[in-house]
């Protein structure tokens, strides 16, 4: 099974096509986002709610470092702001007159793969992923992207389960219980996947198969991994 795995406009590819790669290979690195809030009223020393009177630039302008952001004109001299930094204007406010700068950090962030598999080829915009023997199914919400190794659980299990059998697993399950999702989140699991809502809200990353039917099948192949590319509409499970 080959997947196509989107990539970043400014991705710096860190694999190469053969490469062999799983969930603790960084696959690409992209600079970090910072926020930089300045305070322009302090700056200039005027009231903040009438800092767009001297204001150059607005939100949604592209700036580059030492470009006027704000001037104050005086009599005999102008008082100027000039930007620290190369980015983007987000957000204006004027109760307090700070404005926010969204810009890439000189800081790496790397992206761990979310599949098991080989490197079958780079294209312009996409990774084409081989992994072995598998299959996708549909699912009814979207979520943030996610893969690993799974766990097939039953209530039938609560009881006797282990930090050791779940830690940094994904549950694929029909449904579970609030007490279940609350233990099984203890013990260290990485995400859900079900048929039925999580009774409880959580921070790990879940999502809803479409057809019971599926998770008969993925529960009777016992598959190894499972992967979820990010917003997509489809889950990839495979050995």
């Amino acid at each position: 099974m080959i997947i196509q795995y989107p990539l970043p406009e400014e991705a710096e590819l860190i694999v190469k096509k053969g490469d062999k790669i799983d969930f603790s290979t960084c696959l690409f690195e992209n600079n970090q986002i910072e926020k930089i809030e300045i305070n322009i009223a302090a700056k200039l020393s005027v009231n903040p709610k009438k800092i767009f009177h001297y204001l150059k630039k607005l939100v949604g302008e592209e700036i580059k470092k030492d470009d006027i952001l704000a001037i104050k004109e005086g009599f005999f001299s102008s008082k100027k702001f000039l930007s620290p930094v190369d980015g983007i204007i987000t957000e204006i406010n004027h109760d307090q007159g700070s404005i926010i700068i969204k810009t890439n950090s000189d800081k790496k962030e790397k992206y761990l793969s979310i599949f098991k598999g080989t490197v079958d080829n780079i294209e312009k915009n996409f990774l084409k992923i081989k992994l072995n023997k598998g299959q996708s199914f549909s699912v009814k919400n979207k979520s943030d992207e996610f893969g690993g190794e799974i766990f097939i659980y039953n209530n039938q299990l609560f009881y006797n389960l282990k930090t050791e059998d779940v830690e940094e697993k994904i549950i694929i399950s029909e449904s579970l219980s609030s007490f279940e999702q609350i233990k099984l989140e203890a013990l260290g699991v990485k995400s859900f996947v079900t048929l039925k809502s999580l009774p409880e809200n959580t921070d790990l990353k879940s999502v809803l198969l479409k057809n019971i039917d599926d998770l008969k099948k993925i529960t009777k192949e016992k598959f190894s991994y499972c992967s979820y590319i990010k917003n997509s509409d489809m889950i990839y499970f495979y050995d």
